[in-house]
């Protein structure tokens, strides 16, 4: 990633910093990519807007760390809901969610920034799988945007979405 920051900022002299600083960059964010660069071949749209909206409040690594942690926090929360909606026992879905909260395989995508896009794909990925499984249960129009909202908002976040 580092690589390609500055060989973009070598032909372009734009940098990561410039592209955070600049608000046109949330709609832009949705037509190219993070480095405007032909060799990536990642479309993360949503990972970068978080990055642009976390850096308006100041761009301390701490910063992006906290919210890295808070979005963890939030995806833990889910799978404990999920867990409690696939029929798991109450006791069993909150030990199976601490567990996830506190794993060690968990930490790049809380202390490693470039990490959040693992956390966020998990805020969208498990409500839309919650979605879904409303919508097997109780079809409704409601039920099936979201999941489906959701869905396109996990695919702008990380490819592997599309499994």
């Amino acid at each position: 990633m580092a690589v390609a920051a500055k060989r973009e900022a070598a032909r372009t002299g734009r940098t990561l910093q410039d592209i955070l600083k600049n608000p046109a960059s949330l709609i832009l964010a949705f037509r190219e990519d993070a480095f405007l660069s032909a060799e990536n071949f990642f479309y993360r749209p949503l990972v970068l807007v978080s990055f642009i909206l976390n850096s308006w409040s100041g761009t301390a690594a701490w910063g992006y760390r906290l919210v890295n942690l808070l979005f963890h926090l939030a995806a833990s929360c889910l799978t404990l809901r999920l867990l409690l909606k696939l029929g798991q026992s109450p006791a069993l879905a909150h030990v199976m969610a601490v567990l996830f909260a506190l794993h060690p395989a968990n930490v790049n995508a809380v202390a490693f920034i470039g990490g959040r896009n693992e956390t966020l794909l998990a805020l969208f990925i498990i409500p839309s799988v919650l979605f879904f499984i409303a919508w097997r249960e109780r079809p409704s129009s409601l039920n099936l945007i979201g999941h489906l909202g959701f869905w396109i908002l996990a695919l702008l976040t990380k490819e592997s979405a599309v499994v």
